[in-house]
């Protein structure tokens, strides 16, 4: 034990930790809590359990319920992440920036976007689609695309989705 600094346990959900699969069969579920517990004592100072609030799925989100291994970490112990460490506040431009803005602006200013309202694109996995929006977001930039048949209108953004022209507007 205490063999670490500073442990980082992630994915402290229900169907990750513990895993979907131990859920039926009680010897596995206290597997999973053995696992959990190996963890936990490797940390010698600080000790972080994360866990997301929710989780992208075959291109939708969906809640995630805490893991049954947190209620068992007596309250008095617990740091919320609030106070843990201090929130970064990031401010969101108004604007799109100009491509001249973009090149002297800081690092973090939102790219020029690629795409724009009206604009026809391709997806590999949605298929067509037109940019009905198209904003600033964090540094990137957000598409809302309406795509045809049952994929219907999806929010992507620009420097993750697979998007190629698909003609003219």
């Amino acid at each position: 034990g205490l063999e670490f600094p500073v442990v980082f346990i992630a994915g402290m959900e229900e169907g990750l930790l513990p895993h979907i699969r131990s859920l039926d069969d009680e010897d596995e579920l206290e597997e999973e809590r053995r696992l959990c517990y190996v963890g936990v004592t490797r940390a010698r100072d600080r000790l972080y359990l994360l866990r997301a609030f929710r989780r992208g799925f075959l291109g939708g989100f969906e809640r995630r319920v805490p893991s049954r291994f947190l209620a068992d970490i007596p309250q008095k112990l617990l740091v919320p992440a609030e106070t843990a460490a201090p929130k970064v506040r990031r401010k969101k431009p108004d604007t799109i920036p100009s491509p001249e803005e973009s090149r002297v602006g800081s690092e973090n200013a939102a790219p020029e976007p690629s795409f724009t309202t009206g604009d026809k694109v391709l997806h590999a996995k949605f298929g067509e689609g037109i940019v009905v929006n198209s904003r600033p977001s964090d540094g990137d930039v957000e598409l809302t695309v309406a795509f045809d048949g049952s994929a219907g209108i999806k929010r992507l953004l620009a420097s993750f989705a697979p998007l190629q022209r698909a003609g003219h507007s």
